[in-house]
């Protein structure tokens, strides 16, 4: 029996062929049809083991999983489809695998440690989840573009956008840039009153500020 492993499935042990499973980096992936007698019954079905062939994510249908990414040897991020969506942040420990249910829409796959997520609950609004602190490292904007090198800072930056609405035509706009480690490194820029604020500031402060200056053009 060296060359099998087992799963689970519908509380049902199924005995699996290791030369059937591929490996990504640290995990194997593995796809078989469902033999169990149940409504899943020739559905293809999706896991993932560790190097040992241990159990990291249980089968379920391979249907409703959006996407997976192996972000380093502990954490994995995976969209999951059932009645509704879910992201899940899967934690390996020692003795046990840990699942976070994350309160974001979406999310795209940034480094071995950072991803960018989607908010669930304000709309599109974007911001980046650290997978070693479970938690997320900056400000939420309307908008962070993509990395770009910055030649005469010899750094990578993107360029974050957090939109004040203005009129019923025109938003205002709160305007800096971020670096590949997620920190603020120039001033807030109120684009309507062409004023600073300091990088160190809380965004809450920043944005009350200049809502507060906003009042004095009597457009909100």
């Amino acid at each position: 029996m060296k060359n099998y492993f087992s799963m689970s499935f519908l509380e049902q042990e199924i005995i699996l062929s290791k030369s059937n499973v591929s490996f990504d980096k640290d995990f194997g992936i593995v796809k078989i049809p469902c033999l169990v007698n149940s409504e899943y019954l020739g559905q293809l079905l999706f896991g993932v083991v560790d190097q040992d062939f241990n159990t990291i994510i249980p089968l379920f249908p391979y249907e409703n999983l959006d996407r997976i990414s192996f972000i380093n040897s502990k954490n994995i991020i995976m969209k999951v489809h059932t009645d509704w969506d879910h992201l899940w942040h899967v934690v390996i420990k020692e003795n046990k695998t840990v699942f976070r249910n994350l309160p974001f829409l979406d999310y795209s796959h940034f480094d071995h440690r950072f991803i960018k997520v989607r908010n669930a609950f304000f709309g599109s609004v974007y911001s980046f989840y650290d997978v070693f602190l479970q938690k997320l490292v900056l400000p939420y904007f309307h908008y962070i573009s993509d990395f770009y090198y910055d030649l005469e800072n010899h750094d990578l930056r993107a360029l974050a956008i957090y939109f004040v609405p203005y009129d019923e035509h025109v938003d205002n706009q709160i305007i800096t840039y971020i670096n590949s480690n997620m920190e603020i490194i120039t001033p807030y820029i109120d684009s309507l009153q062409n004023k600073e604020y300091d990088s160190k500031m809380e965004f809450s402060t920043v944005l009350s500020l200049v809502k507060e200056d906003m009042k004095g053009h009597g457009r909100v």
